[in-house]
C-alpha cells in the first residue's frame, strides 16, 4: 500500500541528539486518502521521539503541490525542505 525510507542519523563527534531524514514517500493510488501516509509519518515520529531526535527533515520538489500540502497538513515548515522540529 505504501512506504516511507526513513534514516536516523547520529552524531557521534558533537555529541548532539540524533535526527532523522525521511525519503520516498509513497503510497499506490488506490490508497491515497485514506491516511496511510499520515500513518507512515506518525509512525516515524514516535520512533523519533523514543530515540530523543531532536527534528525530522525530508525534502520535496517544490512543483509537487500535493506532496508540498501533505507536510504542511502535518506541520512541516519549508525551509530549504521541510522540518519539524520535535522539542
Amino acid at each position: 500500500m505504501g512506504f516511507a525510507k526513513a534514516i536516523i542519523h547520529h552524531d557521534i563527534f558533537e555529541e548532539n541528539n540524533p535526527f532523522i531524514t525521511i525519503w520516498s514517500v509513497r503510497v499506490r493510488k488506490e490508497y491515497r486518502r485514506l491516511k496511510i501516509g499520515t500513518r507512515l509519518f506518525e509512525y516515524i515520529e514516535e520512533i523519533a521521539k523514543s530515540m530523543n531526535c531532536e527534528f525530522i527533515c525530508l525534502l520535496a520538489d517544490k512543483d509537487n503541490i500535493g506532496a508540498n500540502e501533505f507536510y504542511k497538513s502535518l506541520h512541516y515548515e519549508c525551509d530549504n525542505g521541510y522540518v519539524k522540529i520535535l522539542k
